[in-house]
């Protein structure tokens, strides 16, 4: 079988739009799992958390309390922690339930 160019550019679209729109109902399949929508809301607080302590860090900073700085930045830094282990722990909750197909509804 002999491929043209423009075949081979219409296989590469589907493919494309068919692992995207796969993506998109497991995104919508999971925002409905309370346990992935638990840990995404908790990973986002702690986002909010981190934002917020290195705003203060960076105030306290410029006002001349570089050790309550210091502070701010090591409790920013937790939290950034949190959140990325939060984040991985809703991807690897979504490749399970794509992978093995379980899901707590």
């Amino acid at each position: 079988m002999n491929l043209g160019p423009h075949s081979i550019i219409s296989i590469l679209h589907n493919a494309y739009y068919c692992r995207h729109y796969h993506q998109q109902d497991l995104n919508q399949t999971n925002q409905d799992d309370p346990h992935y929508v638990s840990l995404r809301a908790r990973a986002k607080d702690e986002g909010d958390k981190m934002a917020s302590c290195f705003e203060e860090s960076t105030r306290a900073y410029t006002s001349g309390d570089k050790a309550g700085a210091k502070t701010l930045s090591n409790e920013g830094k937790g939290h950034k922690a949190m959140m990325e282990q939060l984040n991985a722990e809703a991807s690897a909750w979504v490749y399970a339930s794509e992978s093995y197909g379980f899901s707590n509804r």
